[in-house]
């Protein structure tokens, strides 16, 4: 999709659109990337766009992106949605403005100058991924989640129609829901979203890892379907990475028709070097390369939706930064620099401990792991971006759940819509999850963080509705999650890649980062602090040898 609303004031567009879900008359231009809820027509969002203008945001829901050029009142409205599985660029020059849902397609259709944002870049080496509004490029912006953008009497309004921390303050803690009470709401909102999926799509499959969250999807798929349902998952040779076997045991008890691929290292590497062709921005979380190789396995399997887990983490306490958060507030209750002996943290942990709480400020308390890592990278480019998230006004003294809402907001809203919904979308599937639903997800804000986080369980809720639909005692061992080795990679089979990135008279060409800092951190490549880093160099010099070099035809 490229859609260019050229010098909007005089009438005057340039369409350029591969989507058939679109209306293009005498007084009105929508494209519609994704689906609403209720099986929404694009007549019926024209003719509601009609009878309420802006106001459409508080009447739709569901995962899409809305492109709308009311020609009559020379309007443009750009409309992102509550979770941000749809991305939309924009750029504006001269009362013209461009949008897509490409970063580099848009780019290129409509000749815009690249120039690197390096205020982004502090965000991207902390998180891995660029944050909305900004993007890798001066002057190109992203709408957020819950977010639409509207163009009138040349000027342009980023509203906010959905906002996650209001939603926490409106619906956390107003009553005091007994366990049972918030077990059982809970199980009917997600029994709810899944009957409704499973009645309307046909060619659609789960992607299932043997963990709690796609399990439970699973599980209720099962039940609700009249035929067989179809599961997907990834198994790696390498055993502390492997996580087939559980999927498979999932599938066997809920009779799935299961499809299981096994990755090899060579597949992993080849892969590489797709990413800048799946993420048209710089994006380094490890785990889009075997989700990359999952959606274009379930495309070999003509899956059209694919049902997820993805957001059940940060919804309900189950990410390992949760044991983290509490460890550290109570690290911190008690933290004397003289007396680290009676810190939960083991021994090994304690040096960084004392700097973490030496030097973090306290409205940045539920992201001090983050500030430790800061350190390595002083003096790697300039940097004058935002370094961290605003916490203050989450309402919850609880490190803990401060840092679940904040990573619902940022971590599950854009690095998983981010890694899923692109990877996906280049294969032509379309991604849901329960946990990305709007009522889900204000229900679960509604219940008590002691229901989720119970004698150091995590997500001991969500797991109480998962034991009445599959037993426990496949749930004993730990999760290992989608990880790969990338330190090892980095000191091995990509090492030659590495430096041939970080060459002296490449790095001085390119002026974004300090040569001396980039050596230095390779040199402590076996320092397992920095191999996060140093991935992070490596994509993105991927992804710059893609996007600029190439077209420039220099040679590295």
């Amino acid at each position: 999709m490229k859609i260019g609303f050229k010098n909007i004031s005089s009438n005057k567009r340039n369409f350029e659109i591969n989507s058939e879900n679109y209306i293009n008359d005498e007084e009105i231009f929508i494209v519609i990337d994704g689906k609403f809820d209720d099986n929404m027509t694009i007549q019926e969002i024209k003719e509601m766009y009609l009878k309420f203008g802006e106001n459409i945001v508080n009447k739709i829901n569901g995962y899409f992106s809305t492109y709308i050029f009311d020609k009559q009142k020379d309007i443009v409205l750009l409309i992102k949605d509550r979770v941000g599985l749809k991305p939309i660029y924009y750029y504006e020059e001269n009362n013209s403005i461009y949008c897509g849902n490409d970063l580099m397609n848009l780019v290129n259709t409509f000749n815009i100058k690249k120039i690197i944002n390096t205020d982004a870049l502090s965000m991207y080496f902390r998180y891995h991924y660029i944050n909305p509004p900004q993007t890798i490029f001066k002057n190109i912006y992203k709408i957020k989640h819950g977010h639409y953008v509207i163009l009138k009497n040349n000027k342009k309004y980023d509203n906010v129609y959905w906002d996650v921390i209001e939603e926490f303050n409106n619906n956390s803690k107003k009553i005091e829901i007994d366990f049972n009470t918030s077990k059982n709401v809970l199980n009917d909102s997600i029994c709810r979203f899944v009957k409704d999926f499973v009645k309307k799509e046909d060619n659609y499959g789960i992607y299932i890892s043997g963990g709690i969250d796609s399990s439970l999807v699973a599980a209720l798929c099962s039940k609700y379907s009249t035929r067989k349902i179809n599961t997907f998952s990834i198994g790696f040779y390498e055993e502390e990475y492997n996580e087939a076997d559980k999927s498979r045991k999932i599938a066997e008890f809920l009779g799935t028709n299961h499809h299981e691929l096994y990755i090899t290292k060579e597949k992993l590497l080849e892969t590489i070097k797709k990413i800048s062709q799946y993420y048209s921005e710089p994006f380094s979380d490890s785990s889009e390369l075997p989700t990359i190789i999952l959606n274009e396995f379930a495309k070999e399997n003509n899956i059209k939706v694919a049902l997820t887990g993805d957001g059940a983490d940060q919804l309900f306490c189950g990410c390992p930064i949760c044991d983290t958060m509490w460890k550290c507030q109570n690290s911190y209750m008690l933290f004397n620099p003289f007396h680290l002996h009676i810190s939960p943290f083991k021994l090994k942990n304690r040096k960084k401990l004392a700097y973490i709480f030496s030097n973090t400020d306290k409205k940045y308390q539920a992201q001090c792991d983050i500030l430790y890592n800061e350190m390595y990278l002083e003096g790697l480019f300039a940097d004058d971006g935002q370094k961290r998230y605003e916490e203050e006004k989450i309402k919850s003294k609880n490190w803990q759940e401060r840092r679940l809402i904040l990573d619902f907001d940022n971590y599950a809203c854009y690095r998983l819509t981010t890694k899923m919904g692109i990877a996906a979308n280049k294969n032509n599937i379309e991604i849901r999850s329960p946990f990305y639903n709007k009522e889900l997800i204000e229900y679960s804000f509604k219940i008590p963080h002691k229901y989720k986080y119970y004698n150091r369980d995590k997500k001991y809720i969500l797991k109480q509705v998962l034991y009445k639909y599959i037993p426990k005692e496949l749930f004993s061992n730990k999760k290992k999650g989608f990880g790969i080795p990338i330190q090892k990679w980095l000191k091995t089979y990509l090492y030659n890649d590495l430096k041939r990135l970080s060459s002296k008279e490449f790095i001085e060409k390119q002026k974004i980062f300090n040569y001396g800092k980039i050596q230095s951190l390779i040199k402590d490549i076996d320092n397992k602090e920095i191999k996060h880093i140093l991935w992070d160099f490596y994509i993105f010099q991927l992804w710059y040898e893609e996007y600029f070099l190439k077209e420039t035809k220099i040679k590295l």
